[in-house]
């Protein structure tokens, strides 16, 4: 399940610029919250620059884009 919150979505979007290949289907709100299905299929990262106001959305979740780090092509 995924759920839209900002500060919970920043690592998503961070992977997917990176080239993540992820998906988000079946999208709904229920009490206020966004949710959803998502799919991640093996890709092949690229190493970006973050810019600063992309971090606070994904402050939590650096732990999951640190293990993606080496990851990465050259």
């Amino acid at each position: 399940m995924f759920v839209s919150n900002k500060y919970r979505t920043g690592a998503i979007e961070i992977l997917k610029r990176m080239g993540g290949k992820i998906i988000i289907e079946n999208i709904k709100t229920s009490s206020f919250e966004t949710t959803g299905d998502f799919t991640a299929k093996s890709s092949s990262l690229a190493g970006i620059e973050i810019p600063n106001n992309k971090i606070s959305d994904a402050i939590d979740e650096f732990p999951i884009i640190f293990i993606a780090r080496p990851m990465q092509r050259e």
